[in-house]
């Protein structure tokens, strides 16, 4: 049995062996829509060990998969979402996702908002050299035990109507997935964006 926290809710799933909490937040020019987010009043900002190699085979699973379901289309919580392009994969949204898939980790929190320098979404893609956006979008997911790729997809297709929208939005061109995993608790990261 899985249990899964949505949002500071939780929820049992059937037949799944894992922990799970699913957070989302979207950013589009000046507004922000987050969920599970931490608000702290001082950040530390201590530096981090450096940072480790991404998990290739499992980013690369979870972008084919999040394509396949943009090509065929699906219905979010939110609504019915048609075929739409694939996502390309951009390096700096990549780097964006493994460094807070990495400061999770090593500060052991599990927010949208980093529990060590106070940056969110908008400002990591902004530091690893991304460029102007008309719109980004972050999901993250933890487990407790190894999971597959497939797994965080169907957590975050249905979990809510932010992370599967975010997956299925037609206007997010490019993806950066970022998998941490010290231990039997990987850290996973989805950095979706639309350039300018």
């Amino acid at each position: 049995m899985i249990d899964y926290l949505l949002n500071s809710l939780l929820n049992v799933v059937p037949e799944r062996k894992a922990i799970i909490r699913v957070c989302t937040s979207l950013a589009v020019t000046g507004l922000l829509l987050v969920g599970c987010t931490t608000p702290t009043s001082s950040f530390p900002n201590e530096p981090l060990p450096p940072l480790p190699d991404n998990n290739e085979t499992a980013t690369r699973q979870l972008i084919d998969l999040i394509n396949e379901k943009r090509a065929s289309g699906y219905t979010c919580p939110s609504g019915t979402f048609g075929p739409t392009q694939a996502l390309s994969e951009n390096e700096a949204l990549e780097e964006a996702a493994l460094k807070h898939s990495h400061d999770m980790e090593v500060n052991n929190f599990f927010a949208h908002q980093s529990q060590n320098d106070g940056t969110r979404v908008e400002d990591r893609v902004e530091a690893a050299g991304y460029g102007e956006f008309r719109k980004v979008g972050e999901n993250l997911a933890r487990f407790s035990g190894q999971v597959e790729a497939s797994d965080v997809l169907d957590i975050w297709l249905t979990s809510d109507q932010f992370h599967c929208r975010a997956l299925m939005d037609s206007d997010f061109t490019e993806v950066g997935v970022g998998v941490v995993d010290f231990g039997d608790s990987p850290y996973w990261t989805a950095v979706f964006a639309n350039p300018q």
